[in-house]
């Protein structure tokens, strides 16, 4: 049994490259595979293993604050979806291209699914944005989503 987590956190890395090779040697003597994004405004990982080696990597961001309590999803596969381990540096964990767009500063409040259903459920006032691509509105939408049609969402703001 194979466990994928897979986990993201804007926060300010400014020293995004003195993390990169520690936890690139954490994950591969952990035996792990997959991609960790480091960037000045966070990190975005989806990683495959035994549960050991997830568990130690998770340890392994524990022990820094700014990495500590990450919301992780997990699934489990029958086999390695991942050939290799790779750290990347990169400029932005979801690439926006615009340096002004500071998320670890600044984010709306976070709501759980079952209170966004709730609100749904009871008609708030709320608008919801799909900026998703043509692909995956044709997959399906929210009732009542503006579509905002953009090709990717870099395009976005």
């Amino acid at each position: 049994m194979i466990v994928n987590i897979a986990g993201y956190r804007f926060v300010d890395l400014p020293d995004r490259d003195e993390l990169r090779q520690p936890m690139l040697d954490n994950c591969i003597e952990a035996g792990l595979k997959g991609t960790v994004l480091l960037s000045p405004n966070g990190i975005n990982f989806f990683l495959a293993g035994s549960k050991e080696a997830t568990d130690a990597f998770l340890s392994h961001l524990e022990s820094d604050e700014r990495l500590a309590g990450i919301p992780i999803k997990v699934s489990n596969t029958d086999y390695q979806p991942f050939r290799r381990m790779l750290v990347k540096r990169k400029q932005e964990i979801i690439s926006l291209g615009r340096d002004d767009i500071r998320p670890a500063e600044f984010t709306g409040p976070h709501i759980s699914p079952t209170e966004f259903k709730q609100m749904l459920d009871e008609g708030e006032d709320i608008v919801v944005l799909d900026s998703r691509n043509d692909y995956e509105t044709r997959v399906g939408m929210f009732d009542d989503a503006v579509e905002l049609d953009i090709p990717s969402f870099r395009e976005f703001p």
